[in-house]
């Protein structure tokens, strides 16, 4: 038997298939719940706004790796699905990353990718993080979230098996160790 998708599901679906067709200022949270059939209401219980909608959708990638990988999880098993989710969906992120407004790509994504790195760190390895990694933890990922709204924006994605060496390769010396 198949398992009945909880409207949060529904509403990330039709996110997925909205922002993929349309820019993220055209679409209203009304035209997302009328496209799955979700109230607004139920829509306000889980989101304050379709910004909102859009930050879990991209960390529901994070959520997969932590969920799949478990305590062996490393910093390439991150970078591989994430990159890998943005080949997938990468209509949507073309969509939001043009988006400009309140909560755009780069704002959205970078505090639960860096919270998900500390994680990681001090979790896994037990390790503190130092205010040096934190810089680094920055640029790195200020640098890999620029260099993919570069691709996005000039429509010039490149297979996951290219961008994740090259992702790799420019992290700085003091991570490399949570490869």
């Amino acid at each position: 038997m198949q398992k009945k998708k909880s409207s949060k599901e529904l509403l990330r679906e039709s996110a997925i298939e909205l922002f993929s067709k349309y820019p993220v200022d055209k679409v209203s949270v009304n035209m997302i719940c009328e496209n799955c059939a979700v109230s607004q209401r139920t829509f306000y219980n889980h989101f304050r706004d379709k910004n909102d909608l859009i930050a879990w959708v991209y960390t529901e990638i994070l959520d997969e790796v932590e969920l799949l990988k478990g305590d062996s999880r490393t910093l390439h098993d991150y970078i591989c699905a994430l990159v890998q989710g943005i080949c997938d969906y990468s209509d949507f992120y073309v969509s939001v990353v043009r988006y400009t407004g309140q909560n755009d790509f780069r704002r959205s994504i970078y505090q639960p990718l860096r919270e998900c790195v500390c994680k990681l760190i001090t979790s896994k390895y037990n390790d503190e993080i130092t205010e040096e990694m934190l810089n680094a933890i920055d640029i790195y990922l200020f640098g890999c979230i620029g260099y993919m709204e570069h691709l996005l924006l000039t429509n010039n994605i490149l297979p996951a098996e290219t961008m994740i060496p090259l992702f790799e390769t420019q992290m700085p010396l003091i991570l490399t160790k949570y490869l």
